[in-house]
């Protein structure tokens, strides 16, 4: 039975009759592919041969393949970074601690800065002069102020360069023009 379009297309001699009864049977289901046999790679072959090289789809295909593992990349290392930096948080914590300097009954008050705010410490005789000499550094750990040496002061910037670690020595000066004559004594205490 033919529709009239089919009709119109035979008359007119754009199509055969070999051409509507192929449109008008029912489609059968391509084989399956066999594993790996030889009839398989023949068939692998033949489906490479027939790729064109502009063939959108398959690019398409691959760029997103190529998008979707460099986004696995990218977390797996920002969760490598991540769990690095807590490793170092952890022995930073443990050096502080271990070799914190501080003494419980120290009575002399020692002032720095820390950007524009002034803060204290209280340390001994000795470790006053040897914060001035450069041999302390000043470093915050758990809320509390740790003096430390320059041998861990330096093992600590290695392993977090951005970790707070103050220089007495290094202080920068702002001075004020009205006063610029005027210097002011490194044991001077108010």
């Amino acid at each position: 039975m033919k529709n009239a379009l089919q009709e119109q297309l035979l008359k007119a001699g754009l199509a055969t009759e070999e051409q509507l009864t192929r449109a008008t049977s029912p489609k059968r289901k391509p084989p399956r592919k066999q594993g790996k046999g030889a009839g398989g790679s023949a068939s692998r072959q033949r489906q490479k041969g027939a790729r064109k090289p502009g063939n959108q789809s398959s690019d398409l295909a691959r760029a997103y393949a190529a998008r979707q593992q460099a986004e696995r990349e990218e977390a797996a290392r920002k969760k490598r970074l991540k769990a690095q930096r807590k490793a170092n948080r952890a022995k930073i914590r443990q050096l502080t601690l271990d070799n914190c300097l501080n003494v419980d009954d120290a009575e002399l008050p020692f002032q720095f800065m820390v950007g524009t705010n002034i803060k204290n410490i209280y340390v001994t005789s000795e470790q006053r002069k040897q914060l001035l000499e450069g041999q302390l550094r000043i470093t915050f750990q758990d809320g509390r102020r740790c003096l430390i040496s320059t041998d861990v002061a330096a093992k600590i910037h290695e392993l977090d360069p951005e970790k707070l670690i103050i220089n007495p020595t290094e202080v920068e000066e702002t001075i004020d023009e009205a006063y610029a004559e005027f210097k002011v004594p490194d044991d001077l205490n108010w």
